[in-house]
């Protein structure tokens, strides 16, 4: 005989369930199911893979010993963390052929590349590596644009289609394939639990009704919803029968396992007798446990609705309840109260319930036995087939999407194929005269693939068992490049400064700082460049760059001096500052000297201060100085010349100007008509001498004395 063998693995507990296949007629053989013995799951998650794997070698050796071998199995993945993609392609068929399984089947692999890429946008391109493709339903079919529940044998040019895609984070899938292969064990089909189940209890005569299949395990609560003759969506809630579990542990003080025990007779026994984890014994009524946790039966209950709510407009036909947690006393009731939905339409279905199948003599039928039956009867239906390739020494079951590239299985694995690149170094943002510009970075290399041993590229196609090494493209840089790259040619005149020639004769700055060709631009740098066009320009360009500069020391502090008079000459003429420049002309420039009083000017010194007096009664004005300028020991005048690493003291006058000093600023002569025997002095109309200091105002006299 062949037989068929599938595991639900659960939070509770493992199921191993065995079908015979004969023509239509399906049998299901035998259900296996043994309970974890410490909660190495939690909420359908697995948390320790050696312990579910010691659980499912169990279940494993108890089929191999009725049945021969085992090598694979149909397993199904709970809802947790559940995302769903609808997803919608076409495909072109030729005219005049009957569509096949596999023009079928091509559609239904470009749907789901569809569907992956907008999880991809969905996730903004950041988290869709972390997840994984366990499932689809097709929920409509089109030919050349109508509506077609069978697409195979008809003849058309278009084919269409709209599935439902299920993805599950990769630690969810990744640790169900690790468990197995610890038990030795291979994956022949991998499905999602409500698509198994929803597949078994409700047939597609049935889906035009709006129904709501609800799975309650003892980790997660999954739902399905069918509407119009399609599944038209799936969910998960986080919350089953392991809370109800708590609830009784936390409530009586009994151990996890001994609250499962108690949780399981409240429905068939009217009193329990219960031991507490001090040792305890008490004998209470099954009502007073139940009201006892129906907050808690009701928070499952309310969360069913706010999950049926989001996946289904309006009130649902009907909802079925199945899973062992489905037997938790009175939920049906507290569901039918939160959703305003007559208690007669909610109800718990059992295995009886899934048509043309065969159940061996004996056999449990709880509704916590359909989803492992819906594993073993449907996990190969719309199944996903998956290869084994090996990335960098790690290995990933991809699933086969027809035609595979390399790109495609890497993707698969959750390696984006631009996070192979190197990528592309930082871009510079600068202003070049008020305008923007970006200059872009060095693109980052490309990655170096092999499969088997040889290169390869990702347009490569995928065969199963392939083995591939990937070294990362290296990043790259920002580009390095200087003004002369950057900017347009330089004018093509001839710039002399005393014989010597002038360099890319322009006026460049960056930042508002005086640069030269050779400078390197960085990110954000403004930058500044004006052409030479007139005599003025050239002028400007001297003294940026500091050409006829030199440094001289005042009182010890080094100062550039710059400030010159200059001579210009085009082609051997003197020109003035106006004169405009010609490409080709070759211009000679020279400097007059520099002077004290050019010193002063620059400096913006003032040299002297104004008295303003009377002297004998005339208007008098004396420029007294302010200042004193010397090299080392010599007095400067204004007329003497500046030279290189001249030391200058300026020493502030402090002396005050006194009667004796206006004498040198007048004249003063003795009357030649007589005979003059002495003189007298006088400030603002009393006596003064010689040495009386004479401030700004003031009127003096010096009168003559007759003998």
């Amino acid at each position: 005989m062949s037989y068929q063998f599938a595991l639900d693995i659960g939070t509770r507990s493992i199921v191993g369930v065995v079908i015979e296949r004969e023509e239509d007629k399906i049998q299901v053989i035998d259900l296996c199911p043994i309970e974890h013995t410490k909660r190495s799951m939690v909420d359908g998650q697995i948390h320790d893979v050696k312990a579910v794997a010691k659980t499912i070698i169990k279940v494993k050796q108890i089929l191999e010993e009725k049945y021969g071998p085992v090598e694979k199995v149909s397993i199904a993945a709970a809802g947790r963390a559940l995302q769903t993609v609808h997803a919608t392609a076409k495909y072109v068929h030729a005219p005049n052929q009957p569509i096949q399984k596999e023009d079928i089947k091509q559609l239904e692999y470009t749907a789901l590349s569809e569907a992956q890429k907008q999880l991809a946008l969905q996730f903004q391109d950041q988290k869709i590596s972390n997840y994984h493709l366990v499932g689809y339903s097709t929920v409509a079919t089109y030919l050349d644009g109508e509506k077609m529940g069978q697409l195979e044998g008809h003849k058309g040019t278009e084919l269409g289609i709209e599935i439902i895609a299920t993805f599950l984070p990769h630690i969810v899938v990744d640790s169900l394939y690790t468990a197995l292969y610890e038990a030795n064990l291979e994956i022949e089909a991998l499905t999602l639990e409500p698509i198994a189940a929803i597949h078994a209890l409700i047939p597609e005569s049935m889906r035009r009704l709006n129904i709501i299949l609800v799975d309650i395990g003892a980790g997660t609560s999954d739902l399905a919803v069918t509407k119009n003759g399609s599944i038209v969506a799936y969910g998960m809630v986080p919350f089953a029968g392991d809370e109800i579990t708590e609830a009784l542990s936390d409530a009586y003080l009994l151990d996890f396992h001994d609250a499962e025990k108690l949780k399981r007779k409240l429905q068939n026994e009217e009193e329990v007798k219960i031991t507490d984890v001090l040792g305890f014994e008490t004998v209470l009524k099954s009502k007073d446990i139940i009201e006892t946790i129906r907050p808690t039966i009701s928070n499952l209950a309310f969360q069913l609705k706010e999950e049926i709510h989001k996946l289904n407009e309006g009130i649902p036909a009907a909802i079925m309840l199945i899973g062992g947690g489905s037997l938790t006393p009175e939920l049906g009731d507290e569901l039918a109260k939160h959703l305003d939905l007559p208690s007669q339409k909610i109800a718990i279905r059992d295995v009886t319930a899934i048509r043309n199948i065969k159940l061996a003599k004996r056999m449990r039928t709880g509704p916590e036995n359909i989803t492992p039956i819906g594993i073993a009867l449907y996990a190969k239906e719309n199944q996903i087939r998956y290869n084994r390739i090996t990335i960098n020494g790690q290995h990933h079951q991809i699933y086969e999407t027809g035609t595979q590239t390399v790109s495609d299985a890497f993707i698969n694995a959750g390696i984006r194929a631009k996070d192979l690149y190197g990528k592309m170094g930082l871009s510079k943002v600068i202003h070049i005269n008020g305008v923007q510009k970006v200059i872009p970075g060095i693109q980052g290399s490309l990655p170096v693939i092999t499969k088997n041993g040889q290169p390869c590229t990702l347009q490569d196609l995928v065969a199963a068992n392939d083995v591939f090494e990937i070294q990362k493209g290296t990043d790259g840089r920002e580009t390095e490049i200087t003004l002369a790259e950057l900017l347009p040619p330089m004018p093509t005149c001839k710039i002399y400064a005393e014989g010597k020639p002038i360099e890319n004769p322009c006026r460049i700055q960056v930042n508002e700082k005086v640069v030269d060709l050779n400078t390197w631009i960085h990110d954000r740098d403004h930058i500044s460049f004006s052409p030479i066009i007139n005599v003025q320009d050239i002028i400007t360009l001297l003294k940026d760059k500091e050409i006829f500069a030199f440094t001289i020391y005042i009182d010890d502090e080094p100062y550039i001096c710059q400030n010159f008079q200059y001579r210009i000459f085009i082609n051997e003429k003197e020109v003035n500052p106006s004169t405009l420049i010609q490409n080709g002309d070759i211009i000679e420039c020279t400097k007059e000297p520099f002077r004290i009083e050019n010193l002063i000017e620059e400096k913006k010194w003032l040299p002297n201060m104004p008295i303003k007096l009377t002297f004998n009664h005339r208007p008098l004005i004396i420029d007294i100085p302010l200042f004193h300028l010397y090299e080392k020991e010599k007095l400067l005048t204004p007329s003497d010349l500046c030279v290189n690493h001249m030391r200058i003291t300026k020493v502030i006058n402090q002396k005050p100007l006194i009667f004796q000093d206006i004498l040198k600023y007048v004249d003063v002569k003795k009357p030649e008509n007589q005979t003059v025997s002495s003189f007298k002095l006088l400030k603002n109309g009393k006596d003064c001498t010689f040495t009386d200091i004479i401030q700004d105002g003031d009127e003096i006299e010096l009168t003559w004395i007759a003998t």
